[in-house]
């Protein structure tokens, strides 16, 4: 494509990146509404084998519906029914972004019991880094369809822009490392912890174009 050729934007990615948007907006809410722990303190490891499983649930669903949505998958919708299509799947992908906040904020809700205090931020790192995620391949996607084409190149540094991305185990090093220490500390059994955060390597989601 010459540069000069103009662009149009089909209306449904329209519609998908104003929703992005509004979705990136709660997600930035969330982090600077997040509450101050208070009551009763979780029950250490059985909240926190917990609070894993439910972010594994969250992450398996936020990336089928990414994968799902229409142009992000194989299947074939016929033109006359895109629109529809496209609202259907930005309805699912926010209800699980509205998922994972709750569940960000269930977490800070109440405080860890205080030989494990150290380990709530560690914890919730797991939550922010997703919602981050979350907001870099709905700024692309925003990007895709907003920014003059000329500019991409500028911001991306190539005209095509991956919409992939992949987790990485930083975090779960962590959070392994911080479970180690504490079940030697208080001497119990340790956490089947590889278990619960093998989602977090290699997940993968989004556009593989």
């Amino acid at each position: 494509m010459m540069p000069d050729d103009p662009v149009t934007i089909p209306e449904h990615y329209k519609s998908l990146a104003r929703e992005m948007k509004q979705m990136s907006l709660s997600i930035r809410d969330a982090f600077a509404e997040r509450p101050l722990p208070q009551g009763l303190p979780w029950k250490m490891p059985d909240d926190i084998v917990r609070f894993c499983d439910d972010l594994k649930g969250s992450v398996e669903r936020l990336a089928i519906c990414i994968n799902t949505l229409p142009g992000c998958s194989a299947q074939y919708i016929p033109r006359e029914n895109i629109n529809i299509a496209m609202s259907e799947a930005i309805s699912r992908l926010d209800l699980e972004v509205q998922g994972l906040i709750t569940l960000y904020y269930k977490l800070w809700q109440r405080p860890f019991p205080a030989d494990y205090i150290d380990g709530q931020p560690i914890v919730s790192e797991m939550y922010e880094n997703i919602m981050r995620d979350c907001l870099i391949l709905f700024g692309k996607v925003v990007d895709l369809v907003e920014l003059p084409p000329e500019q991409i190149p500028a911001k991306y540094g190539s005209t095509n822009v991956s919409l992939s991305h992949s987790f990485t185990p930083a975090v779960a090093d962590r959070i392994l490392f911080w479970l180690d220490n504490r079940a030697e500390m208080n001497n119990r059994k340790k956490a089947p912890s590889w278990t619960l955060l093998g989602f977090l390597f290699g997940w993968f989601w989004g556009h593989r174009d």
